[in-house]
């Protein structure tokens, strides 16, 4: 019977990759040892967002248990519970996300990705929140100054974004605001949205005494530049407070209403002579068909 061969330079190798393992090991658990035995150097606190934060350092501080730097600096690195700490600081409603680590240098970075609200709500039980991107409800903050933001009125006191009719209300509200945001004359002259019983949004002008019905959140844009028309080539010639409502609900439609409904169609010239020249900054270089 003949006896297996040994395949010697199989043994070696083997015997080579445990030692390397051994030795990585090694390099780890000394790295750890190392890094635990490190102090603390300093603290670096970023708060991560686009536009102005509304969360300051101090209050991350504050949210931290802390006043301070003085009481991690200095500290062993194993003595800092960084994740009790990211705890505390996304159980706050105005964080989105927060993320600790202590780098090479021994800074501990604590990096605080805040939410960013779209409006101002007042909800039908007469309370007043921001509401971001995601339908969360946020405080207003105790001693800071209010955002300037679109003003949604008649709000629920809570959106359940399961429910259909409350995600849809978010979309529109976001659009809405997005809009206002971004469009400095219509951002000037909407004070206020009303949102009815019926799901629709009702605006309130800052300059005019009419009404305007918005409808739902749908189609914002067009909805914008038939209203844009209107106030061009119709209240320029009418005056500013003609008419007591201006609807740009249904398609297609501008309706203005005085005494009786005067309606005009985006889709025919206004038979009100020619107009002047329009005294508003118009987004949309959009005219009314013949």
């Amino acid at each position: 019977m003949v006896k297996p061969r040994i395949n010697i330079r199989k043994v070696l190798l083997a015997i080579l990759w445990m030692f390397v393992g051994a030795g990585v090991i090694l390099v780890l658990v000394a790295a750890i040892r190392k890094s635990n035995a490190a102090h603390c150097e300093s603290v670096n606190i970023a708060v991560v967002g686009k536009g102005p934060s509304f969360l300051l350092k101090s209050d991350i501080w504050s949210m931290m248990g802390s006043t301070g730097p003085k009481q991690f600096v200095g500290k062993p690195v194993a003595a800092i519970d960084l994740i009790a700490l990211e705890r505390k600081l996304n159980s706050n409603t105005w964080v989105q996300h927060a993320e600790l680590f202590i780098d090479k240098e021994g800074v501990l970075q604590v990096r605080v990705t805040e939410r960013k609200p779209v409006a101002r709500i007042f909800t039908t039980l007469g309370n007043t929140f921001y509401v971001d991107s995601t339908g969360k409800y946020l405080p207003l903050g105790m001693g800071k100054p209010a955002m300037r933001l679109p003003v949604f009125t008649g709000m629920p006191d809570k959106l359940k974004l399961k429910n259909a009719e409350d995600s849809i209300l978010l979309t529109g509200i976001k659009a809405i605001s997005e809009k206002l945001g971004s469009d400095a004359f219509w951002g000037a002259q909407i004070t206020q949205i009303d949102l009815g019983a019926d799901g629709n949004f009702d605006m309130v002008p800052l300059v005019g005494r009419h009404i305007i019905h918005f409808g739902n959140g749908e189609n914002v844009e067009d909805k914008f530049q038939r209203l844009a028309i209107f106030y061009r080539d119709v209240l320029t010639k009418t005056g500013i407070d003609y008419y007591r409502s201006v609807s740009v609900q249904f398609e297609k439609q501008i309706v203005g209403e005085k005494d009786g409904p005067i309606s005009t169609s985006v889709d025919k010239k206004i038979g009100l002579g020619q107009s002047p020249a329009p005294p508003l900054a118009v987004s949309n270089s959009s005219t009314l068909n013949n």
